[in-house]
């Protein structure tokens, strides 16, 4: 009968091991959530422009500053200016505002610019755009031009303010 006794023992303890281990490793899963959401392109304080194609697309009410989502981005041949089509939203939307490049307002900088498109039924496609991306009627997006200086790099961080 001690044998049984022992065997029940053994197997509590590692039953009482097994639930800790799952509770530090819910706590981890918790906490990489968390970061996870810190990170969002849309939520959060510290957002950034995203470059992927597994994002969702949003669709925006109210007002909103957001990062989008660089679909296309090059540089030119001698390094001195960066063209780049950043996507926002689905749906139309009222206007950009605020728009920065690397939290710097993009009529700040010499030699940048940005075209932006509403997501309008009507609006047409950017002329500079039908090789590299096309853009779904009602997506708005920003084509953006801007000078490569040590404010403004390869990778490019665009958000801004829009209402939807």
């Amino acid at each position: 009968m001690a044998w049984v006794k022992a065997a029940v023992t053994f197997i509590a303890s590692i039953w009482g091991t097994i639930k800790a281990v799952m509770a530090v490793a819910y706590v981890i899963y918790l906490w990489t959530q968390y970061k996870k959401a810190q990170r969002s392109p849309t939520y959060g304080f510290d957002i950034q422009t995203q470059c992927s194609n597994e994002l969702p697309i949003p669709v925006v009410y109210g007002r909103v500053k957001a990062a989008g989502n660089i679909v296309w981005q090059e540089m030119s041949e001698d390094k001195s200016t960066i063209y780049a089509f950043v996507a926002f939203s689905e749906g139309e939307i009222e206007r950009f505002e605020d728009v920065r490049a690397n939290d710097i307002l993009i009529s700040d900088l010499p030699g940048s610019s940005y075209t932006e498109y509403l997501g309008t039924p009507t609006q047409t496609l950017d002329s500079r755009c039908w090789q590299y991306w096309v853009p779904e009627v009602g997506h708005e997006y920003i084509y953006y031009t801007g000078s490569g200086t040590k404010n403004v790099e390869w990778i490019v961080d665009v958000p801004a303010h829009y209402e939807g």
